[in-house]
């Protein structure tokens, strides 16, 4: 079974393959248990996040979350 997955959605087709080597080394370096790839937008923020003083991520409108998991 595997301990590392890397999943690519459709809707990321021109992420490059150094996020991609850079994102895992952060993964392997035990600092988080998951990584992602995102990019700035200029659409409303309902979904949108923030990377926090920790080097975390935040959401914007935490509550648009979980209104949008419970459809």
């Amino acid at each position: 079974m595997p301990t590392e997955v890397c999943c690519i959605y459709a809707t990321a087709p021109l992420i490059h393959s150094q996020d991609i080597a850079d994102g895992y080394e952060k993964l392997k370096s035990g600092e988080c248990e998951y990584v992602f790839a995102a990019t700035r937008f200029a659409y409303p923020i309902q979904r949108g996040f923030f990377v926090d003083e920790q080097q975390g991520v935040q959401m914007f409108q935490p509550e648009c979350l979980i209104a949008a998991l419970k459809i």
